[in-house]
């Protein structure tokens, strides 16, 4: 139940944190010489979370974080999933080039790990119990 608490969380806060980024990129506009708005944040988004979700997975490693009451946790494998498909569905719409393909990919691959530990791990590595 836990889980599906954090999962929901996570999605409000990146709902919030899109809202944040898509109002202040509106409002700063760009100049055809300078780099846009909109590119900074998305980059400095996707570095944050790629090396937040690195800790997390590392911190997961050593049984510091607890994979079903940890809200950052969960964030940080919904937030990267969310900017690798992203990144996917840009480069197919002909949004980005493959360098930026290439850029969140990574923030997928973190994602999914984080994801698959909060809900396949036990699924996936089940312990022989006897009964």
């Amino acid at each position: 139940m836990q889980k599906l608490k954090n999962l929901a969380y996570s999605l409000i806060i990146l709902a919030i944190w899109t809202s944040f980024v898509l109002l202040v990129s509106k409002r700063g506009g760009s100049d055809p010489g300078n780099i846009s708005v909109f590119y900074f944040w998305a980059r400095l988004t996707s570095i944050i979370a790629c090396f937040g979700a690195l800790l997390f997975i590392g911190l997961r490693i050593f049984k510091v974080v607890d994979k079903n009451r940890n809200l950052a946790y969960s964030f940080f494998g919904v937030a990267n999933t969310a900017l690798g498909i992203y990144g996917i569905t840009a480069y197919l719409s002909q949004k980005i080039n493959i360098v930026g393909l290439h850029d969140l990919l990574l923030n997928l691959l973190a994602g999914v790990i984080i994801l698959i530990d909060i809900f396949l791990f036990e699924t996936i590595f089940k312990k022989n119990r006897l009964q």
